[in-house]
């Protein structure tokens, strides 16, 4: 019993320097206004149409949601990017335990969400690469637990793909099915490399 709180504190104090980091790092931009492809996230909604093709098209899907509830209020938009980069930074730190101890895992979370560039500026992208990356670590994360069980592991796989191709289908391209793949592959590889050695035997 005792383990287990010290495990919830670890991961609670783990948390809140994550959050410290996070806060620290995009808390100038909660006074920051639309900028550049905000406009044109912000147009489509208002609009009810979407001038995007695809796979950019899947953002006016992805905004209806934040615009039904914050309007044209940009702190709100700003600060919902700062609780997916927190989710996002506590996602990778989970990911990351399965392979390092938790000390690395922190470290390497808390340099994943001090850092800040040009996307940052804009709440439209902001969002949607904090939301895609979050979805990413807590999907593989999932996925590890399932890896005993090669069917459910190559069926999940595939299902969270194909939920993030039609909702982020940028972001799927680019991070989530390559890295899937990989996980598949070492896990596939690790099984017939076991295999073999049973034959030997």
């Amino acid at each position: 019993m005792l383990t287990r709180k010290n495990k919830q504190l670890s991961n609670l104090i783990s948390l809140l320097l994550i959050s410290g980091v996070s806060f620290l790092t995009l808390y100038k931009t909660l006074g920051f206004y639309f900028w550049f492809d905000d406009f044109s996230a912000l147009y489509n909604v208002r609009s009810g149409g979407c001038t995007f093709d695809w796979p950019f098209n899947s953002y006016c899907t992805l905004f209806k949601l934040p615009y039904s509830l914050f309007g044209f209020n940009p702190f709100l938009y700003f600060f919902l990017a700062l609780v997916l980069r927190i989710i996002l930074g506590y996602g990778f730190y989970l990911f990351l335990k399965n392979f390092s101890r938790k000390r690395v895992s922190l470290i390497l979370s808390l340099l994943l969400v001090s850092l800040s560039g040009f996307d940052s500026m804009m709440a439209f992208y902001s969002i949607s690469s904090g939301l895609a990356l979050s979805l990413l670590f807590f999907s593989l994360t999932l996925l590890l637990k399932l890896k005993n069980n090669r069917l459910l592991f190559l069926a999940g796989a595939v299902v969270l793909y194909l939920i993030s191709l039609g909702y982020l289908p940028v972001y799927s391209t680019a991070h989530i099915f390559p890295v899937v793949f990989i996980l598949v592959w070492i896990f596939l590889k690790k099984n017939i490399n076991k295999k073999n050695c049973l034959k030997k035997l």
